[in-house]
């Protein structure tokens, strides 16, 4: 596979076919990461810097920023570079909201006034535009001198919603998806099928909050806090703390519900991004399903397990793709969902 690498105002700066090893990954949850592995034969490989972008050499694939760069040289092994990094996503950690923005809107309206608050301040090089679908439902945040990335992560887990940046070439700027779950697909995985290679079933509740308790301004005995969730006598339900001590008041500025209820949307992101799922992961052949024609992220499929031959609908919240001496490969990772 062929690999393209772009300059920071992403501009074509070279075309690489002759990588060893690619491995890019997209994460719904979190920013995905990527590798690539490439022989040092030409000089034109010095050329690559940090704070470029690559992406893979085909129609509908993604920008990666590459982050990091390694050279090594042995006489055992060969001499070659590697090039790491994060999907484009990552691009809104590189700003903050300078000073307190108070939200209080649709997931839509809450993302859109995050986006124009770093396009009329902090403007990247090109401009960021929100595509979205139309929600009604009202929700009121808080955020002081927050990462931007967080805060847009924060907005769309109160909702149970997702969200990517993607550059649009033909338009010329970036575009921040919103989205909810999307449509489940035609698409099922199986071993009678002969489409699916391995597959690997967990379930766990480390990171798992059910209650969280979101604390908030205040001291002593007059902190504030709000308690996400119903409080059953006796039950073996996990507790957490959530700190939201950077919301504020503003010395009584803002009313007691809107700032409790600044509270417990702060509570309801975390405990969304904290659920417990039975998760799966499966390699798929890849000769028979593609990426982004019959399985996209946070689309959801049908998997047929191997152990219990009941039918899963699962979200993908992860795809790995793959590509080195052995040929390409595409690894998924699975969220149960109810249908």
């Amino acid at each position: 596979m062929n690999i393209c690498i772009y300059t920071p105002v992403l501009e074509k700066a070279l075309i690489i076919d002759y990588a060893e090893s690619i491995i890019f990954t997209k994460n719904l949850y979190d920013i995905g990461t990527f590798e690539v592995k490439i022989p040092i034969i030409n000089s034109n490989i010095n050329d690559i810097n940090v704070g470029f972008f690559i992406k893979a050499v085909y129609s509908n694939s993604d920008y990666y920023i590459i982050r990091e760069i390694e050279k090594v040289f042995s006489n055992t092994d060969g001499n070659y570079i590697y090039l790491r990094g994060e999907e484009l996503k990552a691009l809104l950690s590189y700003r903050i909201i300078v000073g307190q923005k108070i939200l209080n809107d649709t997931v839509e309206n809450n993302c859109t006034n995050i986006v124009n608050y770093v396009n009329d301040n902090y403007a990247f090089f090109y401009p960021i535009r929100i595509v979205s679908s139309t929600h009604t439902t009202i929700y009121q945040l808080q955020f002081d001198f927050e990462n931007v990335y967080t805060a847009i992560k924060t907005i769309t887990d109160t909702a149970g919603f997702y969200f990517d940046l993607q550059f649009n070439e033909n338009l010329q700027r970036y575009e921040l998806l919103v989205f909810s779950k999307q449509d489940y697909t035609d698409t099922i995985f199986s071993q009678s099928f002969n489409n699916m290679l391995s597959f690997s079933e967990k379930i766990d509740n480390y990171n798992t909050c059910n209650i969280p308790v979101v604390v908030g301004e205040g001291s002593g005995n007059s902190k504030r806090y709000q308690i996400v969730g119903s409080i059953p006598l006796q039950s073996n339900d996990i507790y957490c703390k959530v700190d939201a001590t950077e919301i504020s008041s503003n010395s009584g500025v803002i009313s007691q519900q809107e700032y409790d209820n600044f509270l417990i949307n702060q509570g309801i992101a975390y405990k969304n991004a904290n659920k417990q799922a039975s998760s799966y992961e499966t390699q798929v052949d890849t000769s028979l399903f593609k990426y982004k024609n019959d399985f996209v992220i946070g689309g959801v499929v049908t998997i047929i397990n191997p152990d219990t031959k009941d039918r899963l609908y699962a979200l993908i919240t992860e795809v790995t793709q793959k590509w080195d001496i052995d040929g390409y490969a595409c690894d998924l990772k699975l969220e149960f969902t109810n249908i």
